[in-house]
């Protein structure tokens, strides 16, 4: 990502005009991006999927947002997914989206790191497929460009 501004630089696109966010399929701009202001009354939590408890900075779980930019259901959507998108964390409030996308904070800023479903389970440990490609990549020439789907 770095290398693509210095690239298009002669055709003027100018330092700091690109920025990383977050954005669930489901909603508009909402959580944050590096360097600039959340979308005014977004609000995200990174919470463990299983309890509905708010994990503290640095540790993983699936984010979940919420705000006037993302959606309350599918439309025509049936009702059984009204779950996904009203989830209510443990210990506060409700009308979540469960986005299915995994992250953490680092100093109250949200990082994304992959996709719920995406992760696997091999005894008790959770691999993620970047994990895997990275590893593989590392073991052998004879893997090439290993890929993991």
């Amino acid at each position: 990502m770095a290398a693509f501004p210095h690239r298009c630089a002669s055709l003027g696109l100018r330092p700091g005009t690109l920025v990383a966010g977050y954005v669930p399929a489901e909603g508009s701009p909402v959580a944050l991006a590096t360097g600039r202001a959340p979308v005014p009354g977004a609000d995200f939590a990174v919470v463990d999927p299983l309890t509905g408890r708010r994990l503290p900075d640095e540790a993983p779980g699936e984010i979940w947002v919420r705000g006037p930019a993302v959606a309350t259901g599918h439309w025509g959507g049936p009702p059984d997914t009204a779950p996904l998108f009203a989830a209510r964390v443990a210990e506060g409030p409700g009308g979540f989206l469960r986005t299915g996308d995994l992250g953490l904070t680092v100093n109250g800023r949200l990082r994304m790191t992959g996709r719920l479903r995406d992760a696997l389970l091999v005894d008790g440990h959770t691999l993620h497929p970047q994990d895997v490609e990275r590893e593989l990549l590392c073991c052998a020439r004879a893997l090439g460009s290993a890929r993991v789907f």
